[in-house]
């Protein structure tokens, strides 16, 4: 035997017995293989703890996280450190000797401060992207001179070349879009605000809520931290310039002509072009200024600019922007595909995600009462252990690496691609990059959830998913207490795109999606039964009688997640374009709501309708009489002795609607109105933009197509169509 060879096994030997002495003296030491499904965190430290003899437990509510370890030999210290790694936690040794996982302050701190770090800097880039810097240059006369010429030329080229009704398709849109937004004295106070405002507040801004910046003091309002005086004074000065280009005699815009263009064209952005031809208000100076940030992830905000005079009237113009991170702006640039040459790596779906993929897709096929079969149970299956797990096998196989994983419900687009036959595995990777942040080191593949310190959370309670499901295909339709408990897993953190969101798809319709995701019924929640029979009664409650929490509640609601505010100027039906107030409750009740504002729950004028749609035999997308009846004549007035197939495509859409079964319902929802006492001039009325309530099918009532249904119903809805018709609201 060589004597290199006899050495090297000499070594190996020698290193093996250090090794095994060193696991026999320190337990955290010895070597862990596990190769399971995604599972919870409580489930894989529990098996752990048998396999090593090493008690480890997490505190809640880390414990119900899912995760997926794959791992081959690798000491038992490091599988925990990778796992405190992508739990954002860190190990705390007990007094009895063992280990509990948990989520210190410290650590929750340092994981926020390397987020904002990075969105800090992506957010310089974006703002640089979006060339902000030449939007906020001073507007002069050649400037405004030369743009004005520049949109008369771009609507000649448009009514010149024939473009189809649709311009947002049509490059000359974009350019009309940038010329306008050039000119828009508060597109250019935005610009000009948001490079002077310190971004570190954006990062302040919870996701899901907003918060209002301005020049005035209050509890509710941020301040900027700069001097706005000169910004107002600067956008009156140009409004003035715009004014006078886009007016002149002989060379400014021809008033018949812009509405020709806009009635044949129908862009909301040559409605913007019309504002500008108003006069501009010149005897009011602009001395109040609101900017409403609104954060709807971590990485994206919307921003809107609202500016007063004295008397809180808003002065004309339009502004709406949007400021979005991307991964490009991070400085991210994973590339999943494969290279010219290489083969595509394929998923191969385990026997469980068959199985789910075969219910999934009979179900959604499905109209008649089905019971959920246990592989789509949330209580009974881990979802997060099926596609997914099978997906980041793959991808552990490919790189030939252990892999530690910590799964977000986010991922509820793997399942959809999954449904739809999908299996590049480079395609799942790639649209996994806005949720999950991958990190690969030479000895293992870390996944966590990106933006983790903004999702402590991410994971929908199973067992109360399940049980609401369960009630649902029971009763045959929603009842308000489904919403209620639904509402508490926050479905709006997952969108549309989520796991929750999936499952729920299977009884929830697109419409009744609309009001589950954007509802947030806390308030509604926090009140007692009796508060809540006393509003169901018609009575009002008072804001001075709530009691604490649900007093700061209904502030957050109001002031952070927004409401709809209807104003009216006394004396008048409806205020002016140019006098439309600001609609922030931010601007007139800065401090709060009055203790003396009232709440009152307002009826819906219609309690008689119909459920059009119908899943696993739950009913739902419940339309009032008036909206049928509004439907109707739409298709009445296409009707002709041609075929169907001459009808729009809407048109046919609402034909076929009331062609299928549908089921009578009565129906009650409600308009939370809070109500400030007026103390001034102005009354200001707010009221929730969404409604809620209550639906349920007419007993003795069975499913039938409209012409089908029981004549009593059909004479309320033709009572229907008369009623729109005496408003104006239909031509006979």
């Amino acid at each position: 035997m060589p004597v290199a060879l006899r050495w090297l096994i000499i070594s190996a030997w020698v290193s093996a017995l250090l090794m095994g002495g060193s696991a026999a003296n320190d337990p955290l030491q010895q070597p862990v293989t596990f190769d399971q499904p995604a599972q919870s965190v409580r489930q894989l430290l529990q098996v752990l703890s048998r396999q090593t003899g090493v008690k480890l437990f997490a505190s809640s509510p880390l414990d119900n996280e899912i995760v997926l370890v794959l791992v081959q030999q690798m000491p038992l210290k490091e599988l925990m450190d990778y796992l405190a790694q992508v739990m954002d936690g860190e190990w705390m040794k007990q007094a009895d000797g063992s280990y509990r996982l948990v989520r210190t302050p410290r650590a929750i701190q340092r994981r926020r401060a390397e987020d904002e770090a990075l969105l800090l800097r992506g957010l310089q880039r974006a703002l640089e992207r979006q060339k902000l810097s030449q939007l906020a240059e001073p507007l002069t006369q050649q400037k405004t001179v030369q743009l004005r010429d520049n949109l008369k030329q771009l609507m000649r080229e448009i009514e010149s070349q024939e473009l189809p009704g649709d311009v947002y398709t049509q490059p000359q849109y974009r350019a009309l879009r940038e010329q306008i937004d050039s000119l828009t004295g508060l597109q250019r106070v935005w610009a000009r605000l948001l490079l002077q405002l310190d971004l570190r507040q954006l990062l302040k801004i919870p996701v899901g809520e907003r918060r209002v910046f301005s020049n005035m003091p209050g509890r509710y309002l941020t301040p900027f931290g700069f001097a706005t005086q000169p910004l107002l004074e600067q956008y009156r000065r140009e409004c003035q310039l715009v004014q006078d280009v886009w007016t002149h005699p002989t060379e400014g815009f021809n008033r018949d002509q812009i509405e020709q263009f806009y009635n044949r064209y129908r862009a909301i952005l040559l409605e913007i072009l019309d504002r500008l031809t108003r006069a501009h208000p010149t005897d009011r100076q602009p001395t109040r200024i609101y900017l409403e940030v609104r954060r709807s992830t971590p990485a994206s905000w919307s921003f809107k600019v609202e500016l007063t005079d004295e008397s809180q009237r808003t002065f004309p113009g339009w502004s709406l922007a949007h400021l979005q991170v991307s991964l490009e702006d991070l400085g991210i640039n994973e590339r999943f595909a494969p290279s010219p040459g290489e083969p595509v790596v394929r998923v191969e779906w385990s026997e469980p995600s068959h199985r789910y993929l075969e219910a999934y897709r009979t179900l959604m096929r499905t109209r008649e009462p089905t019971p959920l079969p246990a592989i789509v149970d949330p209580a009974q299956t881990e979802p997060l252990s099926l596609i997914p797990t099978d997906i980041l096998r793959t991808f552990a196989r490919q790189k030939g690496k252990p892999l530690v994983v910590r799964l977000s419900d986010e991922l509820g687009d793997w399942f959809r691609m999954a449904i739809q036959a999908r299996t590049e595995l480079h395609r799942f990777l790639e649209v996994a990059q806005d949720v999950m942040q991958l990190s690969e080191t030479e000895r293992v593949l870390l996944y966590k959830p990106r933006w983790s310190s903004y999702t402590p959370q991410p994971i929908a309670d199973r067992q109360l998913l399940s049980e609401q499901i369960h009630k649902v295909l029971q009763q045959g339709y929603f009842r308000l207490e489904n919403w209620l408990a639904l509402s508490t897993l926050e479905l709006n953190r997952f969108r549309w795109g989520g796991v929750p969101a999936l499952l729920l798809d299977l009884i929830v319709s697109s419409e009744d999606w609309t009001a589950l995701m954007t509802g947030n019924f806390q308030f509604v929640r926090a009140l007692t039964p009796e508060q809540l029979a006393q509003l169901q009664a018609g009575k009002t409650l008072i804001v001075a009688d709530l009691k604490p929490p649900q007093r700061a509640l209904l502030n957050h609601e109001i002031y952070e997640v927004g409401i709809l505010i209807n104003l009216e100027h006394e004396g008048a039906t409806r205020a002016g374009p140019s006098e439309r107030l600001c609609q922030l409750p931010h601007a007139f009740y800065p401090d709060g709501l009055p203790p003396d504002t009232t709440l009152k729950l307002v009826p819906g004028d219609s309690s008689l309708g119909l459920f059009t749609e119908r899943k696993l035999g739950v009913w739902g997308v419940c339309r009032s009489l008036d909206n049928i009846a509004s439907e109707l004549q739409i298709v009445e007035s296409f009707q002709s002795e041609e075929s169907d197939a001459a009808l729009p495509e809407y048109a046919q859409g609402i034909k076929a609607r009331y062609a299928q079964a549908l089921m009578p319902a009565r129906f009650q929802l409600f308009t939370l109105e809070v109500r400030p006492v007026a103390r001034r001039r102005i009354d200001l009325p707010m009221e929730r933009w969404r409604g809620f309530g209550d639906h349920e099918p007419l007993t003795n009532t069975s499913a039938a197509p409209l012409d089908k249904l029981p004549a009593d119903f059909r004479q309320k809805l033709e009572e229907a169509k008369r009623r729109l018709k005496e408003r104006g609201e239909i031509d006979d």
